[in-house]
């Protein structure tokens, strides 16, 4: 076997390595910025409900004071 044949086995492997590697990385990225979203979306709608909760109360006291 040559040195030449034996650098391209080498190269042909970190290669196929990287590729792997590549792949899980990108999916790992995809199901991270999923989670952010569905944890934003999550924080907007708690949020906005306590809005209107509040302002449902206010409405309330405001109706019952007159």
């Amino acid at each position: 076997m040559t040195w030449e044949k034996l650098e391209q086995i080498f190269n042909d492997l970190t290669r196929a390595h990287a590729r792997k590697r590549d792949n899980a990385l990108i999916k790992a990225k995809a199901e991270i910025e999923a989670i952010q979203r569905e944890d934003t979306a999550y924080y907007d709608g708690v949020y906005d409900a306590i809005k209107e909760i509040k302002n449902a109360l206010k409405q309330e006291a405001d109706n019952g004071e007159n």
